[in-house]
């Protein structure tokens, strides 16, 4: 796994150029250190929308990358775009076949975000929540047993 080829993130358009080309050459799950630190800066909106849009297509994602994505959906400071953004991200990386998770990891995910579904939010954000749910859901009977998300992130 390549430990993190997106440099100095004060180039922004050199690590969207760098982003694009590692998912055009189905390279991203090798980033995957290097996405997390992309998802962890909020010092740009295109880098994190951008890596959430390509994080969607990580194949074997890692812990550390599932929690970074469910930490953008929970964080109420993170601005809304992003957050159903990181939603879809999950929603897709958890209904894959095969799946990436376990049956009873995705069942904590989807537990969390029905959680989130009883707290005041934009109804598009509900909306987004509800898909996702669906997606995953539909997608459990497949479930096989692999590296789990932390149980801990989508539960403060």
């Amino acid at each position: 796994m390549e430990d993190d080829p997106f440099g100095d993130l004060a180039e922004w358009g050199n690590v969207l150029t760098q982003l694009e080309f590692l998912s055009s050459q189905g390279r991203l799950d090798q980033a995957q250190p290097g996405l997390v630190r992309l998802l962890r800066f909020r010092g740009n909106w295109q880098i994190l929308e951008q890596t959430l849009i390509h994080a969607r297509k990580v194949v074997r994602p890692t812990p550390q990358l599932l929690t970074a994505v469910a930490e953008i959906v929970t964080d109420r400071d993170v601005y809304l775009d992003a957050r159903i953004l990181a939603v879809n991200a999950l929603g897709d990386i958890l209904s894959r076949t095969p799946p990436v998770i376990s049956l009873r990891q995705r069942q904590r995910i989807v537990g969390g975000f029905r959680q989130l579904l009883r707290v005041p939010e934009a109804p598009v954000f509900q909306l987004a929540l509800e898909r996702a749910i669906e997606k995953i859901e539909r997608s459990r009977s497949t479930a096989a047993s692999v590296p789990s998300l932390p149980t801990n992130t989508l539960h403060r």
